[in-house]
């Protein structure tokens, strides 16, 4: 209901307006009345009035400077101005200033109020439908075309029920322009490894669209979107040709102008009422080929990928916790190329593969971001992510602690656990454990049965021992820091007397 705030210095004129027709009923709700134009600002600050009937002679403040107050604090509802003969020339005023109405109180009657409530209605409905336009106008300018189209496909996706009328204004609204009952969608994407050049693909994905007369909009990082309005080619052979010329435009421009091999994904041509939606989740379907190959990809190859992980997969899974246990690194890493080689050769859906690592995961104990898995773009970046189990036998070891530890010690290890590849030292780790550096060392040597630096030197050079292994394009000056040797000379002279030869020959045998 709109809520209405009566202003006049007269109480029975107040008593009046409040009883001369059932408010409600007219979809209005009186919400306060005031005494003179000071009082209603503070009711009008209250309370947010949708409509304002308001005398225009008042004492304190008349209702022209009322007017003035609320006009400036941008209040764009409806004001009827209440008036005597003889205030004619405050009223030429008040509606100069913006009031929609004027009635003479001793005219007011029901059916008069009614049938002014009613012009003021329509003036109030006009006002609200530019205020909404400018808003609009205004949030197009402030996001650019890019985002608003964006938005509107975004909307159009969440919600697939949209019927063809409320697409079109959906449409409209963002300045995408097409009926789209049959269409076709081309999903252009630029991997991660181009990421620099996304502005300039952006760029030149929006020229594409223009001189091709498709609608291209950004969709999500480094993915566009191609919408192609075929409704008015009813032959189906020209629809074709249409979708294969602008692939080959873009793929031929990215090519010239940016010097990269592009992947896309194109759906078949789709018609009815969901048109859109099916085909932009058929091009994303096919974009799900470049996982494994870059390429021009369509929806009907797509459709082979196996929406099941293969036996080898399924079988690092269930026993990732007994192969944890077992600490065999080798055992691990065998599993896990052959888990991956087998995704490989099966060219498993990127989400299936996605919920499989998840279940991986839980089985190792191993937490990583959400965002995590969804830049899992390649089959190449498996490995990247398996390796975290095999870092779980290395933490897995290295937690390993003799019974009956004193709390303290306990404490002192867990402190040497989690920072020995950070500046760890003596004083550092007895500050957490509460002792002194010299009582740590004693307690420490006789509890674990080995000396703090020589417990921290193993974890060191153990930890370097994986990262060697596992970065292979890595420097050995670099695997030293990360493993938390500072000095890179002592580092390669411990691990020699730990491992048995310098950390250059141990990479080789490896």
């Amino acid at each position: 209901m709109k809520k209405v705030l009566i202003i006049d210095d007269d109480a029975l004129v107040r008593m009046f307006l409040r009883q001369i027709i059932p408010w409600e009923q007219e979809g209005y709700r009186i919400v306060g009345d005031a005494r003179d134009g000071e009082e209603g600002l503070e009711m009008f600050a209250e309370f947010q009035p949708d409509l304002i009937i308001t005398d225009v002679s008042m004492p304190v403040m008349n209702g022209i400077d009322f007017l003035k107050a609320i006009k400036e604090k941008d209040f764009r509802g409806g004001i009827i101005m209440l008036s005597c003969h003889e205030d004619f020339e405050y009223v030429k005023t008040a509606m100069a200033l913006g009031a929609d109405e004027y009635v003479l109180k001793n005219h007011l009657s029901a059916s008069g109020l009614r049938d002014v409530l009613e012009t003021v209605g329509k003036h109030m409905e006009k006002r609200f439908h530019e205020m909404s336009q400018q808003d609009e106008l205004a949030a197009f300018a402030q996001k650019g075309i890019t985002e608003v189209k964006k938005e509107a496909l975004q909307k159009l996706l969440e919600n697939e029920n949209y019927q063809p009328e409320e697409q079109r204004k959906l449409f409209e609204k963002a300045h995408i322009t097409g009926s789209f009952r049959q269409c076709a969608v081309i999903m252009a994407h630029l991997s991660a490894g181009q990421k620099e050049k996304r502005d300039t693909f952006y760029e030149l994905c929006q020229q594409i669209g223009i001189g091709n007369h498709a609608e291209m909009i950004v969709l999500r990082e480094r993915v566009c979107v191609f919408l192609i309005d075929l409704t008015g080619y009813p032959s189906g052979r020209k629809q074709h040709e249409i979708v294969t010329a602008l692939k080959q435009v873009i793929h031929n421009y990215m090519w010239e102008y940016l010097g990269i091999k592009l992947s896309s994904g194109t759906s078949e041509i789709c018609s009815k009422a969901d048109a859109v939606v099916k085909a932009v989740r058929q091009a994303e379907k096919a974009l799900e080929m470049e996982f494994y190959e870059q390429g021009v990809w369509s929806y009907q190859k797509a459709c082979a990928l196996s929406e099941k992980c293969p036996p080898e997969a399924e079988k690092l899974a269930s026993e990732l916790p007994y192969l944890l246990k077992s600490g065999d690194e080798l055992k691990l890493a065998k599993a896990c190329a052959e888990a991956i080689k087998a995704i490989s050769r099966k060219w498993v859906a990127p989400e299936s593969i996605r919920s499989w690592l998840r279940r991986c995961d839980q089985a190792a104990g191993v937490t990583r971001p959400e965002t995590d898995y969804a830049r899992l773009e390649s089959v190449e970046r498996l490995k990247e992510y398996t390796c975290k189990y095999i870092l779980c036998i290395y933490d897995i070891q290295l937690a390993k602690t003799p019974e009956n530890l004193s709390e303290s010690i306990k404490n002192a290890v867990d402190y040497i656990n989690g920072h020995f590849n950070e500046g760890c030292s003596l004083s550092d780790t007895a500050d957490y454990a509460g002792l002194t550096p010299t009582y740590l060392s004693a307690r420490f040597k006789q509890e674990m049965g080995i000396g703090f630096v020589e417990y921290l030197t193993e974890m060191r050079v153990n930890r370097a021992q994986w990262l060697i292994k596992q970065n292979r394009n890595d420097t050995i000056k670099n695997i030293s820091e990360l493993a938390g040797f500072a000095d890179y000379q002592h580092f390669c002279k411990v691990f020699k007397k730990k491992v048995g030869c310098s950390p250059a020959v141990f990479r080789k045998k490896d």
